[in-house]
């Protein structure tokens, strides 16, 4: 049986990474590791959001609230919140 693929965004990532689905958000999440930049993408209406980080980002986690994350960055670990836009 034969699968087709379909893109569904392109996001002209330089090192896509990590993707998983965001049960709390219904949301894909991704980091492009050497740009710093965690993508989001809504499915149903194609919203694709983007956030700067300014420095490199290897990984993001989920915690218990919607949009923060624990991150793995160029100079350590720390805790992000989307919504504020900024790592802790």
């Amino acid at each position: 049986m034969k699968m087709k693929c379909k893109l569904l965004i392109k996001t002209n990532c330089t090192l896509g990474e990590g993707i998983f689905w965001d049960d709390l958000t219904n949301k894909l999440r991704w980091v492009d590791i050497h740009e710093g930049l965690i993508h989001s993408l809504t499915l149903e209406t194609k919203n694709h959001q983007v956030w700067d980080v300014k420095q490199k980002i290897g990984w993001i986690i989920l915690t218990d609230s919607p949009n923060e994350f624990i991150a793995g960055f160029q100079k350590g670990f720390g805790r992000i919140n989307l919504s504020q836009g900024s790592p802790e």
